[in-house]
């Protein structure tokens, strides 16, 4: 399912903003209307993964984007954009394995930009893999009641090298609806030590 053409509009204009006044108020409209269309969708889930990783990557301009849902002691692909469709079916993720295990197994964020890590204990060799042709990220956990359901993970922005920390909060919304939505149909998940 393609996004409406008012949210193809906002997008647009988006993109184009130079003003972060204007970009604000442009990303509240955007969200707006990102609940409306959520709305339509929430009764079908493979419907509704879809939809919210064809808006993310739109809105985030990313050159990948997928929603990695818990199956028991892994991760599955639910829902992706930029990705081969062997890749889609063909993946299963340990948690703890990798970026996605890890922000999964730990229920935090891993968040890369020009200056780093937002995890430092994250190692090169999970970071430096042949996966990301840009060392700019952000995965978010999929996290209710102190269960994780899943991950999201943006990655590769097109036109420009990092993704910032205004992405990071405007993604952070996003992943408060889907981690609800993912509640409410998911029966596996893992619960997370209380720090």
């Amino acid at each position: 399912m393609k996004p409406g053409r008012k949210l193809d509009e906002l997008v647009k204009r988006n993109l184009r903003a130079s003003d972060a006044r204007e970009r604000d108020h442009l990303r509240e409209r955007i969200l707006e209307e990102m609940t409306r269309i959520f709305m339509r969708t929430v009764h079908e889930r493979k419907l509704f993964l879809e939809t919210t990783v064809d808006i993310v990557a739109r809105i985030m301009d990313a050159e990948r984007v997928s929603i990695l849902v818990r199956r028991n002691d892994h991760l599955v692909i639910g829902a992706a954009r930029g990705l081969d469709r062997e890749v889609i079916h063909s993946t299963r993720i340990a948690l703890g394995e990798g970026v996605a295990g890890f922000v999964a197994s730990t229920g935090r964020p891993v968040f890369m930009t020009d200056e780093g890590s937002s995890s430092p204990d994250m190692t090169d060799q999970l970071l430096g893999g042949a996966r990301y042709k840009t060392p700019s990220f952000i995965s978010l956990p999929l996290v209710t009641r102190g269960r994780v359901h899943g991950v999201l993970s943006v990655t590769n922005p097109r036109a420009r090298a990092w993704f910032t920390e205004y992405d990071r909060m405007f993604l952070q919304t996003i992943v408060d609806v889907v981690s609800l939505f993912l509640r409410r149909t998911t029966q596996h998940t893992v619960s997370l030590p209380v720090i």
